[in-house]
């Protein structure tokens, strides 16, 4: 909105759906697969590597990278077109237009030249830049007990050098 871009994304139809994802994603399990996995960050540095030629770039995601967009922003409630009983469903959507001005319209096939709005569902489309919404989690999360309980019992298939990580994890 700040930018006054329109966004158009188009969703692939069931069983036409060949992705380049899908080949990245292969290539990620190939090079996890039957490697010992010590912490959240071997995933990250094997992701990384997967592919010789070309390493795929990888953000290793914290906390505070989370922001807090349901009590900030004012936006759609839902993308379902319909509201009744045999009306579209999110299922049939094929393509969506987000507007400059806040207006979201969509296509339940691709050839169609109508785009339809959606039932109005939000009061006000709020725009806010994404450095001054706040953070979701100001700290890490906590896990319960007993997860904390059973990943210490792992610790002893592991070099000590990983230890720390499990021992810091917050919990209740």
């Amino acid at each position: 909105m700040l930018n006054k871009l329109t966004v158009t994304p188009k969703y692939l139809e069931k069983g036409h759906t060949q992705m380049e994802c899908h080949s990245m994603h292969s290539v990620i399990e190939r090079a996890i697969r039957h490697k010992k996995i010590n912490v959240p960050a071997d995933y990250a540095y094997l992701a990384k590597i997967a592919c010789k030629r070309n390493p795929y770039e990888v953000q290793y995601l914290y906390h505070h990278f989370f922001k807090d967009i349901e009590h900030t922003l004012t936006f759609y409630k839902s993308i379902k077109p319909g509201r009744k009983a045999g009306d579209p469903t999110v299922t049939n959507l094929r393509v969506l237009k987000y507007t400059s001005d806040g207006m979201i319209v969509y296509k339940l096939r691709h050839s169609s030249t109508i785009w339809e709005e959606f039932p109005i569902r939000t009061k006000k489309i709020s725009c806010i830049p994404w450095d001054e919404i706040p953070q979701l989690y100001s700290t890490r999360l906590k896990i319960k007990k007993e997860k904390y309980q059973d990943l210490q019992t792992l610790k002893h298939t592991m070099e000590k050098d990983y230890h720390k990580f499990y021992d810091d994890l917050p919990h209740f």
